[in-house]
């Protein structure tokens, strides 16, 4: 922050949430300035001359949101642009919309499930132990990031649709179709909400944190 102000004369509103640079192996820029951005990214390669790293440029990338945005790198050639990048795992779309996202945490949550299929097959550990195995190992892994998400309605539909299904491999119950148990009575058995409820609780107490 001091850097910016002394070298570089950017002022830091104390509104601001945060205004400090975090230099690791996977570093994130905001700005909504293109000359404060560039700024930034000096003031990086600055601070990495000091420990001895630098960038690599073949991995920089750059996207804008609702914004025209033309950010060289040090030979002047123009970084590329994505609609989506992959930042710690996660994919990031400018549009917001998380749809492939999701796909890939619900693929990797059912990946999950079938490594675990030992614990739910076992006879004498009862269905609320293997219900709380899964809301453990599965359920809180497929939530984590989504604080912050805007999910569409067929988002909820699906996400809704994994948890009601693996629940019913739990009790070892067939699709309602052949069943004819409902989705609602097969979450009530467990005490379970549907995992779009849970989200939104949870989102609800991430934007309280945020907004104390």
């Amino acid at each position: 922050v001091n850097m910016m102000k002394n070298q570089f004369g950017i002022e830091f509103s104390p509104a601001l949430v945060c205004h400090a640079i975090l230099c690791a192996d996977d570093t994130l820029l905001v700005e909504v300035d293109e000359t404060h951005l560039q700024k930034f990214m000096t003031c990086v390669m600055q601070l990495d001359i000091i420990y001895e790293l630098q960038l690599n440029w073949d991995k920089i990338e750059c996207m804008p949101i609702q914004y025209e945005c033309h950010l060289p790198d040090l030979l002047g050639n123009a970084i590329k642009q994505k609609a989506v990048l992959k930042y710690l795992g996660a994919n990031i779309a400018s549009s917001g919309i998380v749809t492939s996202e999701l796909a890939q945490k619900i693929g990797l949550a059912e990946h999950d499930f079938k490594t675990l299929t030992q614990v739910w097959n076992l006879v004498n550990v009862s269905p609320l132990f293997k219900f709380q195995v899964y809301i453990a190992c599965i359920v809180q892994k497929l939530l984590y990031g989504l604080d912050g998400a805007v999910l569409s309605k067929t988002d909820m539909k699906k996400f809704n649709a994994f948890h009601v299904r693996f629940v019913r491999r739990i009790l070892r119950i067939s699709h309602v179709f052949i069943s004819r148990v409902s989705n609602k009575f097969v979450l009530q058995e467990m005490g379970a909400l549907p995992l779009s409820q849970a989200l939104q609780e949870r989102q609800l107490i991430f934007f309280c944190i945020i907004y104390r």
